[in-house]
């Protein structure tokens, strides 16, 4: 499905391409205008991508991780500064897991925090979508129920055990009676993708969700991430 995997990739790295993109440009009053990459570079910018997600134990007694987590990544443009993206993930007591910077395609891990506790910024502004809604083959495309909205369904087959599981290629729990897992991935009205559900049919009948990704991509002023980056990063001296 390449429009999920464009979408997760950009997140993450912030290639973007050259494509189009609709932005609220704030301090323009309620304007919108039509920014490419290259406008937004120069100018500057954050793109600010978050993604919820929920995994399932393959074992009942697996506990090493949190089933839930949120990570979020800020993929920074400032003029004649090299492109930074920025991630850290939480768990949902607010809990700091995990901290990187990436320049040039270098990971840097920060060192842990002084507080893992910090009050997280919230985010704000409407969901930002790019590409074609498409789906993989043996997989339908169905009107979702918000208005503009669409969906992929479709079945997902067992992975196999060389693939490390995570939310979005999760293993069949092998402590429950599973007869098929379904795939849903949901579009929002922007072409973006908001969620990616997989939903098991066990043997009784019954449905439960095994894995659950829900993501949300905005962008902010070089301002605001300014604000953003000493809350979450502003312990790492010289982090940005």
């Amino acid at each position: 499905m390449p429009s999920v995997r464009t979408m997760v990739v950009a997140g993450v790295s912030g290639a973007l391409g050259a494509v189009l993109l609709v932005v609220l440009v704030l301090g323009r009053g309620e304007q919108r205008a039509l920014l490419t990459l290259d406008q937004l570079q120069a100018e500057g910018g954050v793109v600010w991508f978050s993604q919820h997600a929920y995994e399932r134990p393959a074992f009942e007694q697996e506990a090493e991780r949190p089933a839930r987590t949120v990570i979020e990544s800020w993929t920074v443009w400032e003029s004649g500064q090299r492109t930074a993206v920025y991630v850290a993930s939480r768990d949902l007591d607010g809990t700091t897991l995990h901290r990187a910077q990436m320049v040039d395609g270098a990971v840097e891990p920060f060192p842990e925090p002084v507080d893992p506790r910090i009050e997280w910024p919230a985010q704000r502004g409407s969901d930002v979508g790019s590409g074609d809604v498409s789906c993989d083959a043996g997989h339908e495309l169905v009107p979702g129920e918000r208005s503009g909205s669409a969906m992929c369904v479709g079945p997902y087959p067992q992975p196999s055990s060389e693939r490390v599981p995570n939310a979005f290629f999760p293993a069949w729990p092998v402590d429950l009676d599973v007869a098929s897992v379904q795939r849903e991935v949901r579009f929002n009205p922007n072409g973006g993708v908001s969620s990616v559900i997989h939903r098991a049919t066990l043997e009784d009948g019954s449905v439960t969700d095994i894995a659950s990704l829900r993501f949300r991509m905005t962008y902010l002023t070089l301002a605001e991430w300014d604000e953003i980056r000493e809350t979450v990063f502003g312990d790492v001296a010289g982090a940005g």
